[in-house]
């Protein structure tokens, strides 16, 4: 009901009417910097044109269409939501071309229709403003779409970008940005891409990648002229926000308290009694020498995915000294029964500073490996601030817990940007990492499927063999 009121004509056009003026707020409010100088002069240069944006990044397209007569075109897809973007673009003197790509989804968005349109356009004499990237991601990764319009055309991609240094994002794929008034706003425009004629895989490729550093670029000045970081900026670590920031705050109030939990934890068995000053992060083992590669499995799951990589890496590069860190017990005394020969084992400090930077200074890991789904705010933020690289692998992450990382991006980005790379169990899940502001992400497989049997009590199976033989099992 609500959806069906909302899509009506009346509360499209009232939407569309509000988000106008707001977006004229922004630009009246704001001091605006432009590069280069003349950006009217560099658009017409290259008109008719495809003028290429990122998703999450075109609140404030409207206001590009230069002040002189012009014949510009938006694509916009055909979806409900999309209605009010159609109308407010037309509030602006554009004309809209309906439809959008697929991208990973099957069904059929209208882009083939979009394309043809788009071409007919260019022949005209109009600009075709278009998104590079597709729903549903990811980000910042251009399609194949704009390639192909800008090979059979002939026309360049001019890429373009916009940013203030005000704004909010929103939790959705692309972090659709809302700029704010009262700001510094940048408009930069890029040099043309010109694509080679042909859409031959190879061609297109090349276009895709050539539009898609453009952008890159572009977006980068536009944040770097207004003063602000770009909210999907994948080249550095964003500072924490205020809940992280709080976070840490509570967790140096809660050292009083650490005592009281570890003892708890000692009468319910959970804790080895003389191994509790590791907790605090107080070695119990000297710091091998030579390199010194660090896996942090938290449970018996984790450690029995990591356990094959560290027995592969013992035999084949001996060369190399290894820790591994769990938190519970029963990983513990799998790890003593399991770990090759050097390897030392010691409990994962509590995720406090001062617990995580002591373990740090007197391990200095030269690589951190954390395994599965283990982010400890302090443990990943301390290990960073080291200039350790580190490493998430095996990864994965539920749907609702992906969901409410991507609701606190305050929280959720400084942590994920702090990896300089994620192996993933599948491509899904790397989506949902790079997502989160993963720098480089891959879907590897899982290591628990790939990983050898684990080793068996082996006159223990023989008896169980002998007792189950010539009987009909079932599992």
């Amino acid at each position: 009901m609500l959806k069906r009121l909302l899509a009506s004509k009346p509360a499209v056009a009232l939407g569309s009417a509000l988000a106008a003026a707001y977006i004229r707020l922004v630009y009246a409010t704001s001091t605006i910097k432009r590069d280069p100088t003349d950006t009217d002069a560099k658009l017409f240069a290259a008109h008719p044109q495809i003028l290429a944006m990122w998703h999450g990044q075109f609140l404030l397209l409207p206001k590009l269409k230069p002040t002189r007569p012009a014949d510009v075109r938006a694509m916009v897809s055909r979806h409900g939501d999309a209605e009010i973007v159609g109308s407010v673009l037309t509030r602006f003197g554009m004309s809209l071309i309906r439809g959008a790509g697929a991208g990973k989804r099957r069904r059929d968005r209208g882009g083939a229709t979009a394309v043809r349109e788009s071409l007919r356009a260019l022949a005209g004499g109009a600009t075709v403003a278009m998104t590079a990237d597709v729903p549903p991601g990811p980000a910042r990764k251009a399609g194949e779409g704009i390639a192909t319009l800008a090979a059979l055309s002939g026309r360049p991609v001019v890429p373009f970008a916009i940013a203030t240094r005000r704004f909010m994002t929103l939790p959705t794929w692309s972090a659709f940005t809302v700029n704010l008034p009262f700001s510094t706003l940048s408009i930069v425009i890029g040099n043309p891409v010109k694509v080679a004629p042909g859409n031959d895989a190879d061609t297109i490729e090349t276009a895709r990648l050539a539009v898609e550093r453009g952008l890159a670029e572009v977006t980068a000045r536009a944040y770097a002229l207004a003063g602000a970081v770009d909210p999907l900026n994948k080249t550095e670590t964003i500072k924490p926000g205020l809940s992280l920031g709080a976070y840490r705050v509570l967790t140096r109030l809660a050292v009083p308290l650490a005592p009281l939990i570890l003892a708890w934890r000692t009468r319910r068995g959970k804790e080895e009694p003389d191994r509790r000053p590791e907790r605090y992060g107080l070695a119990s083992a000297p710091r091998p020498a030579g390199f010194l590669a660090w896996f942090h499995a938290a449970s018996v799951g984790e450690a029995n995915a990591a356990l094959p990589v560290i027995e592969t890496i013992a035999a084949e590069r001996p060369e190399v000294r290894m820790l591994l860190t769990t938190a519970t017990v029963t990983s513990a005394r799998l790890a003593r029964t399991r770990l090759p020969k050097g390897v030392v084992h010691q409990y994962v400090p509590l995720d406090n500073q001062a617990y995580v930077q002591r373990f740090l200074r007197h391990w200095r890991p030269d690589l951190a490996v954390l395994v599965e789904s283990e982010i400890w705010p302090n443990l990943v933020l301390e290990t960073k601030a080291e200039g350790i690289p580190l490493l998430l692998i095996n990864g994965r992450m539920s749907a609702s817990s992906y969901k409410r990382w991507r609701r606190r991006p305050g929280l959720s980005r400084p942590l994920f940007s702090s990896f300089d790379l994620v192996l993933a169990q599948n491509d899904a899940l790397a989506e949902r990492f790079a997502q989160l502001g993963v720098a480089h992400t891959l879907d590897v497989g899982n290591l628990k499927a790939d990983a050898p049997p684990p080793p068996t009590d082996l006159p223990g199976r023989r008896k169980l063999a002998a007792a189950l033989s010539g009987r009909t099992v079932w599992l």
